[in-house]
């Protein structure tokens, strides 16, 4: 199978799995607390991200007022 035709499948699997996950959340918590909720797990899973492909010296590097900036 082509790897074009893999990644637009794989792509179709997430999307589809995304709004029935989005769907069910909804309908069980306020939108607020779901969207924040689901920021911060993006977050944190982004930053794990960063820290394994060393980037962790450049995160050291990054001022008080710069993290701040990453959390808005």
């Amino acid at each position: 199978m082509d790897k074009g035709i893999r990644l637009i499948l794989f792509t179709a699997l997430v999307s589809g799995f995304s709004i029935f996950l989005n769907s069910w959340a909804v309908k069980g918590f306020d939108s607020s607390v779901f969207t924040f909720s689901k920021n911060l797990l993006v977050a944190l899973l982004l930053s794990a991200v960063l820290l394994g492909i060393g980037m962790r010296d450049q995160l050291m590097r990054l001022k008080a007022g710069q993290w701040r900036q990453l959390m808005l």
